[in-house]
């Protein structure tokens, strides 16, 4: 892979990256007009990749056109610009540029743009297609048009036919996304989606719990929807070993609730309940010595208004659900053991719950 210039900022430097799935039934062949160009043949050892930052990997994509690539040649040329010294700046292109590396090619079928490098990158998101960059891809074209080229936001947001606004929106998501959680969107292993819709607002309001919620997401193999689950559970919960043990078995929080129960599993849902309650005890119980220490060493008011805020919103479920444990301590005494024919059937949730 051709290396980096030096005037880029550290953090699109830190991975290579590549867009979305390249198209591969097109035929480029060099001299022929393409994207306001014509296509010609670079050395890819003079090549600068110093805006490969702004694109995420997507491995599986990129596996399939390694493949086609194989088998057929490079069909859809790059995009460069000029950088002084007889050099070439890549602009698009960057996952076909690492799979011809993989390959042991040495030349590479590219356009080159005729104008500014700023709007250079701008038309490839255009040709890309603006749904298919993701909020992060555009973020980080964003931040590198501000960073390395020095345009002002409104200025950006004509070339983007977006308002100000707008920009200053996508700017803001990659600049609140933690270094450890970019890095891991940018070589591919953790979604885009997660990343902008969990991560970002989770830096906002929990920072600490950010890498930990990723990593989580990462090494039980969560789904964009199972990611967001645990990301709302962390939000709810403000005791620190709840959420330790959430982020260590998400899957606690993924089980179905209210799930109509199959022939054979009401022992291991009685398993499962007697766990939560003892889990619901231990904790009570810390959060109760939490609070005494509130009271007796003080609080600001701030602190004391998010906790009333808390409180009213569980109030009633937590009256509900001690209702129902109630119910089953009084039908665990008055009936036999062993006679679980003869207990009637528990009274659903509580209406206010």
């Amino acid at each position: 892979m051709p290396g980096s210039g030096s005037s880029r900022k550290a953090t699109h430097k830190k991975a290579r990256r590549s867009g979305p799935q390249e198209r591969i039934g097109e035929d480029a062949v060099p001299g022929q007009d393409v994207a306001g160009g014509r296509v010609v043949h670079l050395e890819i050892r003079h090549l600068l990749t110093d805006y490969a930052g702004i694109r995420a990997a997507d491995p599986s994509a990129e596996e399939k056109l390694l493949a086609s690539i194989a088998k057929h040649g490079q069909k859809v040329p790059i995009l460069v610009a000029r950088a002084g010294r007889g050099r070439r700046q890549v602009l698009d292109g960057f996952r076909r540029l690492r799979v011809l590396c993989q390959l042991d090619r040495e030349t590479v079928a590219a356009v080159e743009w005729p104008g500014d490098v700023a709007d250079g990158l701008v038309e490839a998101r255009r040709l890309r297609g603006a749904s298919r960059s993701g909020p992060l891809e555009e973020g980080w074209l964003i931040e590198l048009l501000v960073d390395v080229h020095g345009l002002s936001l409104s200025a950006i947001g004509l070339r983007l036919g977006k308002t100000t606004s707008w920009v200053s929106r996508r700017l803001g998501i990659v600049r609140q996304l933690p270094d450890r959680v970019r890095d891991k969107v940018l070589a591919g292993i953790l979604s885009g989606y997660v990343a902008a819709k969990c991560a970002v607002p989770l830096a906002r309001a929990k920072g600490a719990l950010v890498g930990p919620f990723c990593d989580s997401v990462i090494a039980n193999a969560l789904s964009t929807r199972q990611a967001e689950v645990v990301y709302q559970s962390l939000i709810r919960t403000v005791d620190p070993e709840i959420q330790k043990d959430i982020l260590e078995r998400p899957q606690r929080v993924l089980e179905p609730v209210g799930a109509a129960a199959k022939p054979g599993d009401s022992r291991q849902q009685s398993v499962a309940v007697a766990e939560r309650v003892e889990r619901w005890c231990r904790h009570t119980a810390s959060v109760h010595g939490l609070v005494n220490q509130l009271l007796v060493t003080g609080a600001s008011e701030d602190a004391l208004e998010q906790l009333a805020v808390l409180w009213k919103e569980y109030h009633e479920l937590a009256r509900g659900t001690l209702r129902q444990l109630d119910n089953l301590a009084r039908l665990a005494t008055a009936s036999p053991a062993g006679s679980e024919d003869s207990l009637p059937a528990t009274e659903g949730p509580d209406v206010h719950a």
